[in-house]
């Protein structure tokens, strides 16, 4: 008998063991994580990676782009660590309830056409969260400014604008819409829901 519940005591120690790793390896797998540039006034981007952050133990295999998309193979998992990184690098908080981060990427982003170099963004990053069921996407920079009280504007209600100089100190506009939180709608000027004053 006692033999018996020693194997059982076995058999339920192995089964939590491979229960555990099961979990584990389900957490630390890598996605495709793809994020949309959409506009008419360029053709493609192009970003250089320069830093990530993740969550600890979660796996970065890079990144990659594709005309208007990037591509970011990573795990995902939330973390407040990843939040504080895409702050950090965009210097600002302006984002209250952007409180947990699978991941971010910084970097250079380009917009072309063609051969031609549209417009060049230092200093920005790309991080993504979670919405629901759903992952979305979160955009800014160093030389941007943001509005975030989904603002009802004049093409369409919006969720997060970013107000961001290029190089050449052109305003360029950045949104993620309602209703599109794996895209981000490109256009040239300023953003409709961002103050002159905030510039100042």
């Amino acid at each position: 008998m006692k033999k018996n519940r020693h194997w059982f005591t076995v058999i339920c120690l192995l089964l939590i063991i491979q229960n555990v790793w099961l979990f584990s390896s389900a957490k630390k797998k890598v996605h495709k994580n793809t994020v949309s540039f959409v506009g008419k006034s360029f053709q493609s981007i192009s970003f250089y990676m320069d830093k990530y952050c993740i969550t600890r133990n979660q796996p970065f295999h890079g990144i990659s782009v594709d005309r208007k998309k990037i591509v970011v193979r990573a795990g995902r998992h939330r973390s407040l660590d990843i939040a504080n990184c895409f702050w950090r690098w965009t210097n600002t908080s302006s984002y209250p309830d952007m409180h947990l981060l699978n991941f971010s990427i910084g970097g250079t982003l380009v917009l072309s056409s063609g051969t031609k170099t549209l417009a060049l963004f230092e200093d920005c990053a790309l991080g993504q969260g979670h919405s629901g069921a759903k992952n979305n996407w979160w955009f800014g920079g160093i030389h941007c400014r943001y509005h975030d009280r989904h603002a009802n504007v004049p093409y369409g209600r919006t969720d997060r604008e970013a107000d961001c100089l290029s190089e050449k100190k052109e305003h360029w506009c950045f949104t993620r819409k309602y209703s599109h939180i794996n895209k981000i709608f490109v256009e040239k000027g300023r953003c409709v829901g961002i103050k002159d004053e905030i510039w100042n």
